[in-house]
């Protein structure tokens, strides 16, 4: 919101509900008179009406709870339209004290309680599975495809692959490289990257000052696409 003329209450908004975008209208606090609409912007992703979504809750192999959003096209049908191909997005998050001595494993079991959940919800196609995430979600999805032949594609965005190169600790990590020199190296895909044999889409913005991942600390690499080396 932004005040227009203080004195006559005049006042710039914006409106937008589940199934309305964003648009400006100006507001007249004072008088007695409809808001008038300045804005007509159209739905800039036609393409995600109908698309409908559900939280499902499921358990992993070792019973730990798990949940996600699911969206499925609009007017899909599953007795009509069978399985579908699927792309997960995600982010880990750990409860343990020190979640990372069984972190491959754990991503591990994440991704197979998810699959074998869509599967048996007989939504989604085992072996149509993608994989992505931010941050450290790229993280895990370089780790899954490193270590896992679980999806058929990937997409790492705004990640760091090498954690020698936070030699002091790193997210839900307090012990230094030196303290845990094995558990570095092995949490770093970019120690396995020749066992990556799924497509794997690296993308990077040229303006992430992230201290994890900041351009400054990659050297040798293009745009959009940076090398594994990247941190």
């Amino acid at each position: 919101m932004k005040v227009l003329d203080a004195e006559k209450g005049v006042l710039l908004t914006s409106r937008e509900s589940e199934k309305e975008v964003p648009n400006y209208w100006i507001k007249n606090t004072k008088l007695r008179i409809a808001d008038r609409q300045l804005t007509r912007f159209g739905n800039p992703y036609p393409q995600m009406e109908g698309v409908t979504k559900e939280k499902i809750k499921y358990k992993r192999a070792d019973g730990v709870d798990l949940t996600g959003d699911l969206y499925l096209p609009k007017g899909y049908n599953k007795e009509r339209d069978g399985k579908l191909p699927v792309f997960i997005w995600a982010y880990p998050a750990g409860k343990d004290s020190k979640p990372n001595d069984n972190f491959i494993e754990q991503l591990t079991m994440n991704a197979e309680a998810a699959i074998n959940t869509l599967d048996s919800m007989g939504v989604g196609d085992r072996n149509k599975m993608a994989v992505g995430g931010h941050s450290y979600g790229a993280f895990m999805t370089a780790n899954l495809l490193a270590h896992t032949n679980l999806f058929k594609a990937g997409i790492a965005r705004s990640g760091a692959y090498n954690r020698s190169l936070t030699p002091f600790g790193f997210q839900n990590e307090d012990r230094t490289y030196w303290q845990a020199t094995d558990l570095y190296n092995k949490m770093s895909p970019f120690n396995y990257a020749d066992k990556i044999k799924t497509p794997l889409l690296l993308i990077h913005g040229e303006m992430d000052n992230n201290t994890g991942t900041s351009l400054s600390r990659v050297s040798g690499c293009t745009m959009p696409s940076r090398d594994m080396a990247e941190q």
